[in-house]
């Protein structure tokens, strides 16, 4: 769910889910995380992260994924 105060939990359609990644980006552009998912459900620990606004990109071979994710401390 967003907002997200320490957890993030992501779950990959399995007909996508080959070699995919994960990219968090803060509101200034800059990547503040580079993660390759393999399988289905995925937990990301995020509490080292500011409060405020950062883009999640998943991507793999065929699509890519963008949503907005706001972080609560």
């Amino acid at each position: 769910p967003n907002p997200v105060k320490d957890m993030l939990y992501i779950r990959i359609n399995p007909a996508l889910q080959s070699s995919s990644e994960l990219k968090i980006f803060d509101s200034y552009g800059r990547l503040i995380r580079h993660t390759k998912l393999s399988g289905y459900s995925h937990a990301l620990e995020l509490r080292n992260l500011n409060k405020g606004l950062y883009y999640v990109n998943i991507l793999n071979g065929h699509s890519v994924f963008i949503d907005k994710l706001v972080i609560i401390n």
